[in-house]
């Protein structure tokens, strides 16, 4: 009997690993199906992203690896009447048989800001840091698309 449940539990959690690289593979996917390769050296393809991540879009870097070809930009913060976002914009660039690769990933989250002005409302203590507590949300493919354009038209020039 302790066998038959042990051989359960083992294949349960086989089955949940499987599922969650799954996915994450959908992601990758998602990413890699968005990738553009150009025809252009390594060094003119990074100094481009780093321009339009940099200059274009007023981002600070968090990482910024060149060997490693990974640009990644520090949240930016904004406010409007749909509440607090943040995004930040993830590069990576490869070479690749047909040229330069270079995926552009944007993440957004919406801050869950209202759980928190109820809980003050109702006198509770705030315990959660000030920055509250931030959910995931979806962006909009033409985000992206647009980000590949600007790309597009500084390696024109």
């Amino acid at each position: 009997m302790r066998r038959k449940n042990l051989l359960f539990i083992v294949m349960f959690v086989m089955i949940g690993a499987v599922l969650l690289q799954a996915c994450a593979s959908t992601q990758e996917r998602q990413m890699r199906s968005m990738a553009r390769v150009y025809d252009r050296p390594y060094d003119r393809v990074w100094s481009s992203v780093e321009e339009l991540l940099r200059f274009d879009l007023k981002c600070a870097f968090k990482k910024n690896d060149k060997q490693g070809g990974v640009l990644e930009t520090e949240w930016v913060h904004r406010m409007d009447t749909e509440g607090t976002k943040r995004w930040m914009v993830e590069a990576r660039v490869r070479k690749v048989k047909g040229g330069i690769e270079v995926e552009l990933y944007k993440k957004l989250e919406l801050q869950d800001s209202v759980s928190k002005s109820l809980e003050k409302y109702k006198g509770k203590k705030d315990t959660e840091p000030a920055s509250g507590s931030w959910r995931k949300t979806d962006v909009a493919p033409d985000t992206v698309e647009d980000l590949y354009r600007k790309l597009e038209k500084k390696l024109e020039n």
